[in-house]
């Protein structure tokens, strides 16, 4: 089927790799939020999303020529829009635990709040700009 050159304008893998790195840093928000939230349960593990690690190596496949693929069932070489960035939740290895067992320190959470924060609001920024460019060249500006 045959999309209008718009259609993939606004699907190109950069655009649906910088959406789903939206996503993840809201879910990693959720995660330390409920990490704040449960400061003074007994025995509550801190967790957090864990997404950079897969994230690096889809970034390093897109420096690497491409290939060819010869088959349709053979692995990508480089990321493409099907392809996805799993997260993994692992507990956060607190330096103390209090009495309670609980490994939350608030500190560490706010600080993993606030860079997260700015990074997700990089990332919204870095997509408006591609948007930006596409309307510009849509309109017929130069940007």
């Amino acid at each position: 089927m045959n999309y209008p050159i718009w259609t993939k304008a606004l699907s190109d893998p950069t655009t649906s790799l910088l959406e789903r790195l939206m996503d993840l840093r809201m879910e990693r928000h959720t995660v330390i939020a409920s990490n704040i939230a449960n400061a003074e349960t007994p025995r509550y593990q801190a967790t957090d999303l864990e997404f950079e690690a897969t994230l690096k190596q889809a970034l390093a496949l897109n420096r690497l020529p491409a290939p060819m693929r010869t088959h349709p069932r053979h692995l990508p070489a480089r990321w493409q829009e099907g392809m996805d960035i799993n997260p993994s939740v692992m507990y956060r290895k607190s330096a103390s635990l209090g009495f309670d067992r609980n490994s939350v320190d608030l500190d560490t959470e706010m600080t993993q709040l606030t860079q997260n924060n700015l990074l997700y609001n990089a990332t919204a920024q870095l997509l408006s700009r591609k948007f930006a460019g596409i309307r510009a060249a849509i309109d017929g500006q130069r940007s």
